[in-house]
């Protein structure tokens, strides 16, 4: 997020961009699924292979969410 600025107060705003979405979250249990799907969120989110081990995974909870429907909007200038 960051700050649009304007002229006037009632002219500023921020910049954003968002996704709601509805379905089915359900915890991983199986650690060769959550060793996979925390390596993906790695990737996406550093752009670099991370390898995952099973001490890892055990440390967190993953959370699969079965999309049913979304919508996005954003506001950038």
């Amino acid at each position: 997020e960051s700050l649009i600025k304007a002229d006037t107060p009632c002219r500023y705003g921020a910049e954003y961009e968002s996704v709601m979405c509805r379905g089915k979250a359900t915890i991983i249990e199986n650690i060769k699924e959550k060793c996979d799907a925390l390596r993906n969120l790695m990737k996406v989110q550093t752009g670099e292979e991370h390898e995952i081990n099973d001490k890892m995974a055990n440390a967190v909870n993953v959370i699969k969410i079965d999309v049913e429907s979304y919508s996005a909007k954003a506001c950038v200038r």
